[in-house]
């Protein structure tokens, strides 16, 4: 081979490592570039990223012409490659084997080493210098690298695009042998992401500092949405404080000054007969508008005549479904049924917006601690928590069962009787014990590891009493917490 000749071999050497390295990295760079910013970016005026986006919204377009260009520079890589170092290297291992002899075999073991030498040599530069390198590269600086060269790809796809569209058909032709055909337009799908793969990066994200802890917790809050049923998050019937029918405006007065919420049920004659809901804005209007004598008989009025009509879900409904029943429906608060029709609890707004920033305290309410730790490793717990909330405060792994939800339902669940104050649970690496109870409910609580008194309002020693469950929000008064949810 003449000397300009090997020279100019060389140089092809590096332009097709070159080449390699630029398809490669477009390629990743383009895939890996954010939507949401590159869209961003083009919404404000820049060119460079509304060429990104279109190959974006496009993605046959980058994915051929990178793909062709890779393969066409790899080929051209090995053809001129291969031959250029092996004619460099040949006379070296030449000589080196005639030290030992100058037979025929020698110096066909010569040539072969030869060119097993130009084959390491080449390949150790594409795949070093022509993938992993400008993959690296190209996945660290993917917005910026992705508008350098995007306009190159899209002027490469319109230059190569009869090339392209042959390759595309026979392509889609050999799919089509494997019973693959109407793949068009599932581009789109490679741009997005799996609610797994969102937890991941809110993952990541909280552990190198990029979100603070309070700001995850309300996005996987709102995740769980689509995971939680109305029972989850419901007021029980227990700790439902509601209206007869037929008590009148100043009996609803008295009870929204000593529970201040927003709307209370009306019910007639039991609470599985809920007939209605009734704001407590509308009765304070109507009696702003009454004076003297008129005021008195105003006040005197049953609530049943001010009462809308109730909003009735069953407790198996998932918490993001009643969350676009409230918006269609203007509602702020439904009544939870069982399968039997009965009622078994109610659920407001913002019972639900409370599973995504948690819950709070406003200047009606006096948040009580739910988990208070005692000595060592004892904790006084309120019952009624859920079990998956509790693991994260106490760092224990509590039985999960779909037959329960709180920590009293866990007791019910392993007693298999009511229990009575004294009564404890064995769990592997905690003991927990019923300390007080209140009427028919286990309120409070106390494990883990070793032993955990339950206590709650009322109730002595040795009283029977059903798991119920009482609400973080409510105040030590019993007048529970102000909003739309009531406690009885």
């Amino acid at each position: 081979m003449e000397q300009m000749t090997l020279y100019m071999n060389l140089v092809l050497i590096l332009v097709f490592v070159a080449g390699n390295a630029f398809f490669v990295g477009s390629e990743i760079a383009i895939s890996s570039a954010r939507r949401s910013r590159i869209r961003q970016l083009a919404e404000d005026g820049d060119k460079r990223a509304a060429r990104v986006e279109m190959l974006h919204n496009e993605p046959e377009r980058f994915y051929s012409v990178t793909q062709v260009g890779i393969t066409l520079v790899s080929l051209g890589l090995g053809a001129v490659g291969m031959e250029t170092i092996s004619i460099l290297t040949d006379p070296w291992f030449v000589a080196a084997f005639t030290l030992f002899g100058d037979s025929e075999a020698l110096l066909k073991a010569a040539h072969t080493v030869s060119y097993v030498f130009a084959f390491i040599v080449i390949s150790f530069l594409h795949v070093v210098a022509g993938e992993l390198a400008p993959k690296v590269l190209a996945f660290h600086k993917a917005e910026q690298l992705s508008m350098a060269v995007g306009g190159m790809i899209n002027l490469m796809y319109l230059t190569f695009r009869p090339l392209i569209y042959v390759m595309k058909i026979s392509s889609n032709a050999l799919l089509r042998v494997f019973g693959q055909s109407n793949l068009e337009g599932h581009g789109e799908s490679h741009f997005t992401m799996s609610v797994e793969e969102i937890r991941m990066i809110l993952s990541a994200s909280e552990k190198d500092g990029t979100l603070a802890r309070e700001e995850t917790e309300m996005i996987r809050g709102v995740f769980k949405l689509d995971e939680h049923t109305v029972r989850e998050a419901m007021i029980p019937r227990t700790q439902i404080r509601a209206l007869a029918r037929e008590e009148t405006l100043a009996e609803a007065l008295r009870l929204f000054r000593d529970v201040p919420h927003a709307r209370f049920p009306v019910y007639d004659k039991s609470l599985d007969r809920i007939t209605g809901v009734v704001a407590i804005k509308e009765l304070l209007s109507v009696m702003a508008e009454s004076s003297g004598d008129k005021l008195d008989d105003v006040s005197q009025r049953p609530v049943g005549e001010f009462a809308q009509a109730p909003y009735i879900v069953p407790n198996s409904k998932l918490l993001s479904d009643l969350l676009k029943d409230f918006k269609r429906t203007r509602q702020q608060m439904a009544v939870v049924i069982d399968e039997y029709g009965g009622t078994e609890g109610i659920i407001t707004l913002e019972d639900i917006l409370e599973e995504i920033v948690g819950e709070y305290e406003d200047e009606f309410t006096r948040q009580a601690r739910r988990v208070k730790k005692l000595v060592g490793s004892q904790y006084e717990i309120d019952a009624s928590m859920r079990v998956s909330d509790l693991e994260g405060l106490v760092d224990f792994p509590f039985p999960r069962d779909d037959d329960y939800v709180t920590l009293a339902g866990l007791f019910y669940k392993r007693l298999g009787s009511v229990p009575a104050v004294g009564d404890t649970v064995q769990l592997e690496g905690a003991r927990l014990t019923v300390l007080e109870m209140d009427n028919h409910r286990i309120t409070d609580g106390q494990p883990p590891h070793h032993v955990a008194p339950l206590r709650g309002h009322g109730g002595g020693r040795g009283r029977r009493a059903a798991p119920g469950r009482r609400y973080f929000s409510r105040r030590p008064d019993g007048a529970g917490r102000r909003g739309d949810g009531v406690h009885r």
